[in-house]
């Protein structure tokens, strides 16, 4: 597992393992938290390209919202009955 070969290399160089995995938490947030918001700057070249109206482009951002919402329960449900591993490999108990 990389973990076991990255964190003495970094310990070697005063390093805390925890420190990265902090680092990389911040830049998946920031990097989902982009995407997220990268449509709202991009709604009115949007709108002339697909010749599509603004509410019904702003309608289908507030239902994937809505449905990112309405999934959270299940997949924090998923997550605490079966762990992050097998929820998110391949070989996961309902594939």
């Amino acid at each position: 597992m990389l973990a076991n070969q990255l964190a003495p290399a970094l310990a070697r160089r005063g390093i805390h393992y925890g420190w990265v995995m902090v680092a990389l938490t911040f830049l998946v947030s920031l990097a989902s938290a982009g995407a997220m918001g990268i449509l709202g700057a991009l709604l009115l070249p949007l709108q002339r390209e697909t010749g599509w109206e603004t509410a019904t482009i702003s309608g289908a951002l507030a239902l994937r919202l809505l449905l990112f919402g309405l999934m959270a329960p299940f997949a924090a449900a998923l997550l605490q009955r079966y762990g992050l591993r097998r929820t998110s490999s391949s070989r996961s108990p309902w594939c």
